[in-house]
C-alpha cells in the first residue's frame, strides 16, 4: 500500500510540475466602450468566465472534499488576494487559451480547449473587460488534491490540466458576425 502511494504521489506531482510553453503573441487590448461590453458578453454568455471566477471575478470554490481535494477558481482582479494587478496582457493569453499560468505550469481545472479557437480579438475584448473590472477582495487558498485526484491524475484518468491534450499551435480566426452556421458554430 505505500508503494502504491507514494507511486500515486510521485507520477501526479510529475504531471502537475510539467512546464508547457506556447508560442503566445503579444496582443493589443481596447479600451473602448463597446470592446468592453463585448468582453462582458463574452465572458459571461459565451465563455462563461464569471461561472467559475463569478460574476465579479473575485474567484469561487469549485471542489471542496476531503477525498478528492480542494479547487478554487482565482480572483482575476486587482483585488487583494486577486492576480489581475500581476497579470500581463501575454500571461492573461497563456492562461485563457493554453491554460498555462505565467511560470509554465499547467493550471488546474481551466477549460482552455474550449478557449483556444477564440478569435484574438475576441480573447482581447475578454481581457479588457476582465482588467476593467472593479477589485474584489478574496482570497482563496492554493490548490490541493486529495489522494482520489491524485490517483485518477497519476493514471491519466482525470483531465484537470487542458495545457496537457490541447493543440497549443491552433490559433483561430472568427468568422464574419452574422447569421450563418459557422458563426454559431465559433461561439458554440
Amino acid at each position: 500500500v505505500c508503494v502504491i502511494v507514494v507511486c500515486v504521489y510521485v507520477l501526479s506531482n510529475r504531471v502537475l510540475g510539467h512546464h508547457y510553453a506556447p508560442t503566445v503573441p503579444a496582443v493589443s487590448i481596447p479600451t473602448d466602450s463597446a470592446s468592453l461590453a463585448r468582453g462582458q458578453h463574452l465572458a459571461s454568455a459565451i465563455a462563461k468566465c464569471t461561472d467559475c471566477h463569478g460574476e465579479h471575478l473575485g474567484g469561487t470554490m469549485k471542489i471542496s472534499d476531503p477525498a478528492f481535494g480542494h479547487l478554487a477558481a482565482p480572483n482575476l482582479t486587482r483585488g487583494r488576494g486577486g492576480f489581475g494587478a500581476t497579470l500581463t496582457n501575454e500571461d492573461w493569453v497563456r492562461a485563457v487559451r493554453h491554460g498555462v499560468a505565467p511560470d509554465g505550469r499547467g493550471l488546474l481545472l481551466m477549460p482552455a480547449e474550449a478557449y483556444i479557437h477564440l478569435d484574438t480579438a475576441d480573447l482581447a475584448a475578454i481581457i479588457a473587460w476582465a482588467r476593467s473590472v472593479p477589485p474584489v477582495d478574496s482570497q482563496w487558498p492554493a490548490p490541493q488534491l486529495g489522494p482520489v485526484a491524485r490517483a485518477l491524475l497519476a493514471t491519466g484518468k482525470l483531465p484537470l490540466i487542458a495545457a496537457a491534450y490541447i493543440d497549443h499551435s491552433e490559433m483561430a480566426t472568427a468568422p464574419p458576425a452574422d447569421t450563418t452556421v459557422a458563426y454559431g458554430r465559433y461561439l458554440a
